[in-house]
């Protein structure tokens, strides 16, 4: 009986161990291992503060060897903050259908970029008995952000 039990556990082991052998292989034929290309038709894109956040991914296409033309699947993975004023850098990612993912990074450049601006939201008027707010008379506007008093 011990001995029917011992055959039986190394025909199984043999068996599964020859299964995983022959799922590693077609793995590594079958899959698709190639990365795809993001191709960016200018390294840097000038766009205005009023244009919409789809404008961020034109002249941007994408191409996988296996899958073709997957200019469709590109998305805007990250905005970094500004590295001058004005200019920010994209990044771009986009994966295939085997997900296998490709990135890359294009500077921004708003043509109508202006710095923020402090203004006066009340007259800095007080009486004796008053208590006096500073922060709740002044204010900030940015172009991008819009009101940004709070920061």
């Amino acid at each position: 009986m011990l001995k029917w039990l011992q055959r039986i556990t190394l025909i199984l082991f043999a068996l599964m161990f020859t299964a995983y052998i022959g799922f590693s292989v077609m793995d590594r034929i079958v899959t698709d291992k190639t990365i795809p290309e993001i191709a960016l038709e200018t390294e840097e894109l000038l766009i205005s503060v009023k244009d919409k956040k789809e404008k961020l991914l034109t002249g941007v296409t994408a191409f996988d060897k296996k899958d073709g033309d997957i200019t469709s699947k590109v998305l805007v993975e990250s905005v970094s903050k500004f590295i001058e004023p004005g200019v920010f850098n994209v990044t771009y990612a986009v994966s295939d259908n085997d997900n296998n993912v490709s990135k890359a990074i294009r500077r921004v450049r708003y043509t109508d970029y202006t710095q923020p601006e402090f203004y006066m939201k009340r007259a800095l008027v007080y009486s004796v008995n008053e208590e006096v707010d500073i922060r709740a008379a002044v204010g900030a506007r940015d172009c991008v952000d819009g009101d940004i008093s709070d920061k």
